[in-house]
């Protein structure tokens, strides 16, 4: 997998993980009161939509700097589409990043794995849902 199309898959998977957090907020705030999570969940919620916003607005920055802005509209617009497969795209990135790009990339990359853990632990499917019982996530959360 090319460096830039781990970019789209992180902004296409952020808010599937958000939507699935939230969901999870919503469905287990009973149970969650108990056992004073469901402040805790809200403040990662809030934390991870903010990290999104951050991750966004510097790529769609990086982007402008080196693409035209329909390119750029176009990437956004589908985060996981083809265009960020694009060869041409990873090297215009790579020339407005120069050194930088290798490490850029490793934290893209970072980001990527500790979203899919974190989707893991919270049991969720590929469109961001709940695939387990409010209770028996909760039991496991609390572990």
């Amino acid at each position: 997998m090319i460096g830039i199309e781990v970019a789209g898959l992180v902004l296409g998977a952020l808010p599937i993980l958000i939507s699935g957090l939230q969901a999870c907020v919503a469905g287990t705030k009973p149970i969650l009161a108990l056992w004073h999570y469901h402040e805790e969940l809200k403040v990662v919620s809030l934390d991870l939509r903010t990290e999104e916003s951050i991750f966004r607005n510097t790529i769609e920055i990086l982007l402008s700097d080196c693409l035209e802005q329909q390119t750029v509209a176009a990437l956004l617009g589908n985060p996981q589409g083809p265009l960020w497969k694009d060869t041409a795209v990873e090297d215009a990135l790579h020339r407005r990043l120069q050194r930088d790009f290798e490490m850029y990339f490793e934290n893209v990359k970072s980001m990527n794995a500790t979203m899919g853990k974190f989707k893991e632990r919270l049991k969720l499917g590929v469109d961001g849902k709940v695939r387990q019982s409010c209770h028996s996530l909760c039991t496991e959360i609390a572990d």
